[in-house]
């Protein structure tokens, strides 16, 4: 156990008062996870990110409304030329005035646990962008970069004691989309949910 996770278990920082990072504007937020590289080798693992970011966001209002998944997946079904859209137009056809896109960086939920070695992870890159088209600046955080990383890493012995790639995936997307979200809202260090597995 290194210093600061002993100091955290010890309950040295708890309490203290944790700004959000930014303020989602006013109206209706799509949560948008790409995965430019194909990272994810299970598929529902990229709508539940998104499923769990947005009740994360509603839950804490950190948001004001939360565009459904569903919308997005009829959008795509629909839509011929929807891999070719920007995450901004995509925003516009859902009717989201802001959009939250969350990009696959790293993707590892093993099929076969005995393999496993490392431990399962899941991080993306977070930007936030203006939805609507008379938008002066399409990007509004953070201003600069890829975008702001979040990761979540899951100790094998959890990983293990889970049994299948299915439910490590789902645990991952669970602690990722409420890490997400709490760049989105003022939270407390410390809160019993901190501790992610």
């Amino acid at each position: 156990m290194t210093g600061g996770k002993m100091l955290y278990f010890l309950g040295y920082g708890r309490g203290r008062k944790i700004p959000a990072k930014f303020e989602l504007p006013p109206g209706k937020v799509l949560v948008l996870v790409d995965d430019p590289y194909e990272k994810v080798s299970w598929p529902p693992a990229r709508d539940l990110l998104a499923e769990h970011t947005a009740r994360e966001l509603l839950r804490h209002k950190g948001a004001d409304k939360v565009i459904a998944n569903r919308a997005l997946l009829r959008l795509r079904q629909s839509d011929p030329d929807f891999e070719r859209r920007s995450a901004q137009s995509v925003g516009r056809k859902t009717g989201a005035d802001t959009v939250l896109l969350l990009q696959i960086r790293d993707f590892l939920a093993p099929k076969r646990l005995e393999d496993t070695e490392s431990a399962a992870r899941l991080s993306v890159t977070v930007r936030v962008l203006d939805a609507s088209e008379a938008a002066a600046t399409v990007r509004l955080w953070p201003a600069h970069g890829d975008g702001h990383l979040e990761s979540v890493e899951m100790p094998a012995t959890r990983a293990f004691s889970l049994k299948s790639q299915e439910a490590i995936a789902r645990a991952l997307t669970a602690a990722l989309g409420r890490n997400v979200a709490r760049l989105f809202y003022k939270h407390t260090y410390g809160d019993v949910e901190d501790d992610e597995f």
